[in-house]
């Protein structure tokens, strides 16, 4: 018996066939300048609303830095600005809230967890939890919670990390430069 061919995948070549510009990466980004992007998230992370989810996201052990990665990343993901004016401009996000968290006299851990516990997966699982404790504390959702939750999910996107390894110190040799003669 013949099998019929299966045309309902993508052929190669199909993706350069789409409309342009229909996706956000394919744009150029809203905001092409670090200033141009704080003029833009600075007021909505000191917006009240924000300020309140923010600080009980962060009351409820989730990362400092990694909330910060998720807001930036969102950011990139919908075109607001590329990933490079993100990198610039997260310092100063970082910043301004911890600021805010210890005005508020909230503590808060700035990094996950070590590396070990990363790879075993717990950290993925305590996000997940601490996403689902922060729905359930919030009384009405309302713009911050919507901003909040945006980047805490953009953070479970990101592939895991892995660690760095350690390269071999390497014990100069005697008489072997670059421009010394071989024999």
């Amino acid at each position: 018996m013949i099998q019929e061919p299966n045309f309902t995948t993508a052929i190669p070549g199909q993706s350069l066939t789409g409309e342009p510009k229909q996706y956000a990466w394919e744009r150029p980004p809203e905001y092409d300048t670090p200033e141009d992007a704080l003029k833009f998230y600075l007021p909505k992370i000191t917006n009240d609303e924000t300020v309140d989810d923010i600080m009980l996201a962060l009351e409820n052990d989730f990362p400092l830095s990694t909330l910060v990665r998720g807001i930036y990343m969102n950011g990139v993901m919908e075109g607001l600005h590329s990933i490079d004016v993100g990198l610039l401009i997260a310092p100063v996000l970082h910043e301004v809230i911890k600021s805010t968290a210890k005005t508020y006299n909230v503590e808060f851990r700035e990094m996950p967890v070590t590396d070990e516990q990363r790879l075993q997966g717990k950290e993925k699982q305590r996000l997940a939890s601490s996403v689902k404790r922060f729905l359930e504390k919030v009384d009405e959702k309302d713009q911050g919670t919507e901003f909040v939750v945006s980047a805490m999910e953009a953070t479970e996107q990101e592939p895991p990390q892995e660690a760095p390894q350690e390269m071999p110190e390497q014990q100069p040799q005697a008489g072997g430069g670059l421009m010394s003669r071989s024999m």
